[in-house]
């Protein structure tokens, strides 16, 4: 499994409108007081804090250590672990699974994800996620594939880290492990990043810095420079970049 390096204080400082998205998807969710709630990919804990303001049981898990550390510096009151959202297994079953801007992340075993979220319901729990849908930063993946074809000959189309399904591919999946599908929409959210010239960088350093490991620094930094040049015409305005972003949105539960 390719690994990803995550600096978590990065994350907070740069890119929090990733979990100010996820406000949108816990009204999907509809907390109750009381529930037992999983956040599969809870990141540095925003949001896992935010559902348990509504009284909920929460119990965050997350396949970065650093990420993991920051949300218990920040929550301690969260019940926290490290642990891979592929294939975890916790001693209780919830009444619903939360998970945003994760599951894309779990590319080596899509199934194992959706298998360890069933196991881990209660009968008629319910599956409420949001992750890249296909298409998601097409133009990011694009230049960056292209600067590393151009500039060292690497073909890293097999080694991107995401995993973007169409709405039929992930409502189909889940259909065969034995979830009911209420919602499955892919929906275009150009996402735009903190304001700076150099917001892009960031991002990149901070999403797809895996995809730079085998070049020394002075390459990867002329790499990197070259992505973003690429992506001006289309993602810059002169003072702000805007993420190409397409997410899939997920309402699910678990028959009975």
């Amino acid at each position: 499994m390719q690994t990803h390096h995550w600096n978590a204080n990065q994350y907070d400082e740069q890119h929090g409108y990733v979990s100010g998205y996820g406000q949108e998807l816990i009204d999907v969710l509809a907390p109750v007081k009381g529930e037992n709630i999983l956040d599969v990919g809870c990141g540095t804990g925003d949001l896992a804090a935010e559902i348990a303001q509504y009284g909920s049981h929460v119990y965050g898990i997350d396949g970065s250590a650093e990420m993991i550390n920051q949300a218990r510096s920040k929550y301690p009151q969260l019940n926290l672990a490290v642990a891979d959202g592929q294939r975890f297994h916790l001693n209780q079953q919830f009444d619903a699974v939360f998970s945003n801007a994760a599951i894309h992340w779990m590319k080596e075993e899509p199934e194992g994800v959706i298998r360890c979220i069933h196991q881990h319901l209660k009968p008629n729990g319910r599956f409420v996620a949001e992750m890249g849908g296909f298409g998601n930063i097409q133009h990011i993946i694009e230049a960056i594939l292209h600067v590393l074809q151009q500039d060292h000959g690497i073909d890293a189309s097999p080694l991107l880290p995401w995993y973007f399904p169409t709405r039929e591919t992930y409502t189909a999946l889940l259909t065969h492990h034995e979830f009911t599908v209420h919602m499955a929409n892919i929906v275009p959210r150009p996402t735009p990043l903190v304001p700076g010239e150099q917001s892009m960088r960031h991002w990149l350093e901070q999403f797809a810095s895996s995809l730079f490991v085998s070049l020394d620094a002075e390459q990867r930094d002329s790499c990197l420079h070259r992505v973003v040049e690429l992506l001006k015409p289309k993602l810059y305005d002169g003072t702000r970049w805007t993420a190409d972003y397409v997410r899939l949105r997920v309402y699910a539960t678990k028959n009975e």
